[in-house]
């Protein structure tokens, strides 16, 4: 039987803190798992490295795709913050740099995320989602930049976001060894 129960006059019931708790084990452990060797883990492993049985990962997600969704929302979440701090930056060119080399460590240092973000491996394509909600936030940055006369005209926002696989890994590596310099002769200045 379902422990989170949809009541049609006031929505979903909330989990009991034990199923809460087993819950938010399995998001964690899930997260590193992702982390460390990808979305191609099973939800066996997910289970193991959790500490909970499998049942109880499948209470909670029915399918893998599921753990993945809710995982990428959170990560959404964690992009909108990056994208805040940026734009709160008194410099239009630090900010908006400042966003890149964030998200570019987070990636970098997260397989599953990358993969999440970068491309459509799982379930519904969340790189869609990733872009409609991400665009704004990244256009803003971007326009702040090029109404500061920092940033040329011609780059778009969509900049990073829509480059093929190869080039947006090494955009990320060229980020997280730093190679800021090179990426601006290259792209953007």
């Amino acid at each position: 039987m379902a422990e989170n129960v949809t009541d049609p006059v006031a929505g979903p019931r909330p989990l009991r803190r034990d199923a809460e708790r087993n819950r938010q084990r399995v998001l964690k452990a899930a997260a590193e798992v992702f982390n460390e060797r990808g979305l191609e883990v099973s939800l066996d492993e997910i289970a193991r490295h959790a500490g909970v049985g499998v049942g109880t990962v499948y209470r909670r997600f029915r399918t893998k795709e599921e753990l993945v969704e809710a995982l990428f929302m959170d990560r959404l979440d964690l992009v909108a913050a990056i994208a805040d701090q940026a734009f709160a930056e008194p410099d239009p060119w630090s900010g908006l740099v400042s966003f890149m080399e964030r998200m570019a460590e987070v990636m970098a240092g997260n397989l599953g995320l990358r993969q999440m973000l970068m491309f459509a491996t799982h379930g519904r394509d969340l790189t869609a989602v990733a872009r409609e909600r991400n665009a704004p936030l990244v256009e803003r940055l971007v326009e702040r930049a090029q109404a500061a006369g920092q940033l040329r005209g011609d780059v778009e926002a969509t900049y990073g976001v829509s480059l093929p696989q190869r080039d947006a890994e090494r955009m990320v590596n060229r980020f997280t060894n730093r190679h800021t310099a090179e990426l601006q002769e290259d792209h953007i200045a």
